[in-house]
């Protein structure tokens, strides 16, 4: 919201979204299955990425962020998770906690499931404040040259549908 972003790139931050999936699933995963041979933590931890990957897949298919957004939120959760995860690597260290710490995350989740976030907002408010500027930094201020195409219209949106194209 700052108007900071390297030169040349479809960037504004980082991909919220991403970041929290990488950093939630794997771990949630990881205690849940704490107990489990080695296998089935590895497996557990596999099929919380997989399930992260989702959701940085879907980002992009919707267009809600572009791919190096996606990529640095990914990459950012993927790295703090794995910070927790070899933190907590000594044996029997996530058995202890693991299912305490595994109802703290699912908690939120519950209490939240179907309810809007005001996020953007919020974040909107603190650029606006830390950064001391009267309007925040969007995609749209970024050179069309940049986006290739006009703000506010997706890349995607532009390209004629294969069912338009067979008719």
């Amino acid at each position: 919201g700052w108007g900071l972003h390297p030169p040349g790139l479809d960037f504004v931050g980082l991909c919220g979204h991403c970041a929290l999936s990488f950093l939630i699933w794997p771990v949630l995963a990881a205690l849940l299955a704490a107990r489990r041979s080695p296998r089935g933590r590895m497996l557990a931890l596999s099929v919380g990425a997989l399930l992260a990957l989702g959701v940085t897949v879907s980002r992009l298919t919707l267009d809600a962020h572009s791919p190096s957004e996606a990529v640095l939120g990914t990459l950012w959760g993927a790295l703090l998770a794995g910070v927790f995860l070899w933190h907590e690597r000594r044996p029997g260290r996530l058995q202890q906690a693991g299912g305490w710490m595994a109802l703290v995350l699912l908690l939120p989740l519950l209490l939240t499931y179907g309810r809007v976030m005001p996020s953007n907002r919020i974040l909107a408010v603190i650029a606006r404040d830390v950064s001391g500027h009267a309007r925040i930094y969007t995609r749209c201020d970024l050179p069309r040259a940049v986006l290739g195409h006009a703000c506010g219209a997706s890349p995607r949106a532009r390209k004629p549908r294969q069912e338009a194209s067979r008719r």
